[in-house]
């Protein structure tokens, strides 16, 4: 997509959740995913990488000094090439019922992981304290080793460029089959290549639903921007997106946290509905920003993209968002 000489975005179909859209091509991503309270991640790593992986971090679980026992468990989870393991976590943690389980499986060329918190008191020092005394509820530390097993076993390696056909939730460097569920967040953050002011984050959420939509915060926003050096509407509205998504977009110019003049455009759609299948689904450009990682002499100097070339970009993007066919 040309927007204006020198400046060139080819863009690329992306999927973030259940959703796609087109994106620029040269563009660094990260992201995060949390599906059924378990956190996902993964990462391109040979096979045969993976298992001095699994040496290294069971090494350093066994190697780790705690004033509580810190290693719990360590074993196949679930089917050959996998592994867990069950630690304290924290090995400066207060108490000694505090857990983490890790679950790692190589597929499709990747390293994923899956992680996620929980507790047991049966065996604690502590279990006579009437906290956990009283509590009916002393250990949820099985179910969630259950919940974890079953995701590992179906989750899958996956390419960013490749779109699925089927039903499931796409995250960075993985896809997890299976219908839509209530408890699915998924946030891609991209930054452009040799304009590293320029970010867009995507966020997919079934877990929440807004009391108002954007345009509904019109007096919040509306004051926000009053408070902003240079701050100006540049343009608000109803946006009718593929598929019969209705969605609501505000493009606010300013001067940005960076102390330069740049804009921040933002794109809610499902606000008021979200659920399984329709999760709230957001959109943001920030032109003039820095990305979460930038160092203090990284700030910019000015925006990297004039005022008519985001709002170009902008449009080339935010129009493609859309449920990926199938996805729910």
């Amino acid at each position: 997509m040309k927007i204006s000489d020198p400046i060139n975005f080819e863009l690329t179909p992306r999927c973030v959740g259940r959703f796609m859209l087109s994106l620029p091509t040269m563009a660094a991503m990260s992201g995060r995913a949390s599906i059924q309270g378990v956190e996902f991640d993964a990462q391109l790593m040979p096979e045969e990488r993976f298992e001095i992986f699994l040496d290294e971090r069971a090494n350093s679980i066994r190697q780790t000094k705690s004033k509580y026992k810190y290693s719990y468990a360590d074993g196949e989870a679930g089917s050959k090439g996998t592994r867990y393991f069950i630690t304290l976590g924290d090995p400066n943690s207060l108490s000694d019922g505090t857990r983490l389980i890790e679950a790692y499986k190589w597929d499709r060329g990747y390293l994923i992981k899956l992680w996620s918190n929980a507790f047991d008191w049966t065996d604690s020092v502590y279990k006579e304290h009437p906290l956990y005394k009283n509590n009916p509820i002393k250990s949820n530390l099985q179910e969630k080793t259950r919940v974890v097993g079953a995701l590992l076993a179906r989750v899958q390696g996956r390419a960013h460029n490749n779109v699925p056909s089927g039903p499931g939730v796409c995250f960075l460097g993985g896809f997890l089959p299976g219908s839509a569920t209530n408890s699915e967040r998924i946030q891609n953050f991209f930054v452009l290549q040799d304009h590293p002011d320029v970010t867009i984050n995507v966020t997919t959420d079934s877990g929440i639903k807004e009391a108002d939509s954007l345009l509904q915060r019109a007096k919040e926003i509306e004051q926000m921007i009053k408070a902003t050096p240079g701050g100006r509407t540049l343009r608000k509205g109803v946006v009718e997106l593929p598929d019969e998504l209705i969605a609501e977009e505000w493009l606010i110019s300013g001067t940005m946290p960076s102390g330069v003049l740049g804009n921040i455009f933002h794109l809610e759609g499902n606000s008021l509905t979200g659920s399984a299948l329709n999760p709230l689904i957001t959109l943001n450009l920030h032109n003039g920003g820095t990305s979460p990682d930038a160092t203090p002499e990284a700030r910019p100097s000015h925006s990297s993209l004039s005022e008519s070339e985001a709002i170009a970009l902008w449009d080339a993007v935010s129009r493609t968002l859309r449920p990926r066919p199938n996805g729910f």
